[in-house]
């Protein structure tokens, strides 16, 4: 059923009249947008617009280029079709001549807009797809659980022994090269905290996409977690991270999964956030009674843990409840 909308402009110019149809499934999923004018291809951006925001664009100017278009549309998962003209609709065959096979997975939506500014309007909908991925981050990790132990070969076959482990996909490995089936890696050795090179099947690692909203910075000079909001600093914690002979290991690593607390028969911690198997990010210890161990709570702004990073219980309740899976945590 053919739904028509009259966008109405407040400013008139002297421009051309033009005339949007939209095609649309329910699911918005990617568009293409479509002209037959030469005035809107060479007057406009759209076309470098189009590009930036990662969306198809095509002037259609003979029937040949019909199957093209709809390969493009089949091949592209598009369900959404945005033609642009103007008040000479002659061309619209074109349109009707696409969707007349595709008719079964495309509606048509119409609507009016009456200057070139519009096409600017039309083209904020959609995400700028380069600032999209300039904000992206993402880390190769072992292709693994975040709890379990994977070894480090030492040359490119497993035949040869290992130089030691990691754990699971919360701890960066940097790929080096290409040796056969292997990647030559560099990565931070769980039991010492030393970065090692060697050598990991291609297929046991994979690259993580991360949330790009949060970003944790730890400095262990200054003792301080520093919060990232959309790049905007939001908070900064004093902590104790560990001392001598149980130093934190530095690097780029990843949130994982989290808890209530943990402890023994002296002392529990609360709000758990794993970073690197057992390294965690937890409020200062309490006593069994439910009293803060002011002997410990005292160390914060100097090292003191056995690698755990310490935090006020404040803090750590809500970073707890603040602090995502899949944020980058950079420990230097």
């Amino acid at each position: 059923m053919i739904m028509i909308f009259f966008l109405v402009s407040v400013i008139f110019s002297h421009y051309e009249r033009i005339y949007a149809f939209e095609l649309t499934k329910d699911k918005e999923k990617k568009p293409i947008i479509l002209t037959t004018s030469m005035d809107i291809l060479f007057s406009t951006n759209i076309n470098s617009e189009c590009e930036n925001k990662d969306i198809i664009f095509r002037y259609i100017y003979d029937e040949e280029q019909i199957k093209e278009i709809e390969s493009i549309i089949m091949e592209n998962d598009i369900d959404k079709i945005i033609y642009i003209t103007t008040d000479d609709d002659s061309n619209k065959t074109f349109i009707e001549m696409i969707t007349k096979s595709i008719s079964n997975q495309i509606t048509v939506e119409i609507f009016k807009v009456f200057n070139y500014d519009a096409i600017g309007e039309l083209l904020s909908r959609y995400t700028n797809k380069e600032k999209e991925r300039e904000n992206e981050i993402s880390i190769n990790v072992i292709n693994r659980d975040e709890a379990s132990r994977y070894y480090i070969y030492k040359e490119a076959n497993t035949a040869n022994g290992n130089i030691g482990f990691i754990y699971g996909n919360l701890s960066e490995v940097k790929i080096l090269g290409k040796e056969k089936e292997f990647y030559k890696v560099q990565a931070i050795r769980y039991s010492d905290k030393k970065d090692v090179i060697g050598y990991i099947p291609i297929k046991d690692i994979k690259t993580r996409q991360l949330n790009s909203k949060y970003n944790v910075i730890v400095s262990i000079e200054d003792q301080v977690i520093s919060v990232f909001y959309e790049n905007e600093l939001i908070r900064e914690i004093i902590c104790s991270s560990g001392k001598k002979w149980y130093e934190t290991p530095k690097g780029r690593f990843i949130i994982g999964r989290r808890g209530h607390s943990f402890g023994s028969s002296t002392y529990t911690c609360y709000n758990w956030v794993r970073f690197n198997n057992n390294y965690l990010f937890h409020s200062v210890l309490y006593n069994k009674n439910g009293t803060v161990n002011e002997y410990e709570y005292k160390k914060l702004g100097t090292p003191a843990s056995h690698g755990c990073i310490r935090m006020p219980l404040d803090d750590s309740k809500w970073f707890y409840d603040n602090i995502p899976e899949e944020t980058l945590v950079t420990i230097k």
